[in-house]
């Protein structure tokens, strides 16, 4: 294949042919759901999405390959499949520790199944990918030192984080220094360790590219979760419902990242008061009231444009490293479709505010 057309790497992942990766691997994994021994493959969770992090895989790939023809795409398959094990089990669990019924509109695992049968499944589905982590590791010797200590790394590094949740206080929970660490643990650890891994198939990644990809992914994960914690608050009838369940949950000390934005904003008397807010008919209302008062969307969208200023200068410093140049250039173009896809779902109503 001629690498020298323009966009070359882009379809050749992302294009809208049978052939390209993005169509592959939604193939090979609706064929592994359906191949699983035991009757949950058809969950509806399982089966939607869009495979983020199983894409980056594949440029993490492309980056460390001198070509098309030079990629791994069989081995970065497998891995890819690991990753969205990885990622569904983390949304399995996450939707059954926070009660929420609903994810995209969609059922949540454990109110198509059961609370029980979440929990044993996501055990069963994680052993499924480091078994294939293993028997790729044996199957390719690059893999081997390298791959299984940081697939590890990134699972141990997500339940820390889910953890760290679970055991905020009421005043820790507004604390964005908190808070972004659990999302660099929670969110980030997958996203930043995908490329590396697909990465690290094509040759061995130099100290300066590890800290490069990995800061590059804990920016693209905090933009993806402000995003998302930002989502209850394009309008009023969201933040009151979302997720199916109430998303104001005060009382169990759920963490939202836009809540921490309000908070650092408010004066004494307004901070003591949502400290002492719990889950009643008039929270959502002084909640949204805050957030007009204060213009949080302003604020935010201006440090998620600042968090998008330093992931293209990230991109700009692999450039000089030994990689894929004409791949890198393609990946941000990458990156900078998806950013812009999110923000139009996320803001529909006001899309001519969004850069």
């Amino acid at each position: 294949m001629d690498c020298t057309n323009k966009l070359t790497y882009y379809n050749f992942i992302m294009g809208d042919s049978e052939e390209s990766m993005n169509a592959v691997f939604h193939k090979k994994w609706i064929a592994f759901l359906d191949g699983l021994e035991v009757p949950y493959g058809k969950a509806i969770q399982l089966r939607i999405g869009n495979h983020l992090r199983p894409l980056l895989v594949y440029w993490g790939n492309a980056m460390g390959s001198e070509s098309i023809d030079a990629m791994c795409v069989d081995a970065a398959t497998e891995i890819a499949l690991c990753v969205e094990i990885m990622h569904k089990t983390s949304i399995i669990i996450d939707d059954f520790i926070d009660e929420d019924e609903k994810r995209h509109n969609k059922t949540a695992f454990h109110k198509q199944y059961s609370s029980e049968e979440a929990v044993i499944f996501s055990i069963y589905f994680l052993g499924k990918a480091f078994q294939k982590m293993h028997k790729l590791s044996a199957q390719y010797p690059v893999l081997n030192n390298f791959s299984m200590g940081l697939f590890s790394q990134t699972l141990c590094s997500m339940a820390d984080g889910c953890l760290q949740e679970l055991t905020l206080t009421a005043d820790s929970r507004y604390d964005i220094r908190k808070i972004s660490n659990i999302i660099s643990l929670e969110t980030s650890a997958l996203i930043k360790n995908s490329a590396l891994l697909g990465f690290i198939i094509s040759r061995t990644p130099t100290d300066a590219q590890i800290k490069l990809l990995n800061d590059m992914g804990d920016k693209v994960g905090y933009l993806f979760q402000a995003m998302n914690d930002l989502e209850p608050f394009s309008s009023y009838e969201n933040i009151s419902f979302h997720k199916g369940s109430p998303n104001m949950d005060f009382e169990r000390s759920r963490k939202n990242l836009i809540i921490a934005y309000i908070y650092g904003m408010c004066n004494s008397k307004e901070k003591q008061q949502l400290l002492e807010l719990k889950n009643t008919p008039e929270t959502v209302p002084h909640i949204f009231q805050l957030y007009k008062k204060y213009d949080i969307f302003n604020v935010v969208r201006k440090d998620l444009k600042d968090v998008e200023n330093q992931v293209d200068s990230l991109l700009n410093q692999l450039s000089g490293q030994q990689i894929n140049k004409q791949c890198l250039d393609e990946f941000h173009i990458f990156f900078t479709d998806i950013m812009k896809i999110a923000k139009k779902r996320l803001f529909t109503n006001i899309a001519d505010k969004i850069d």
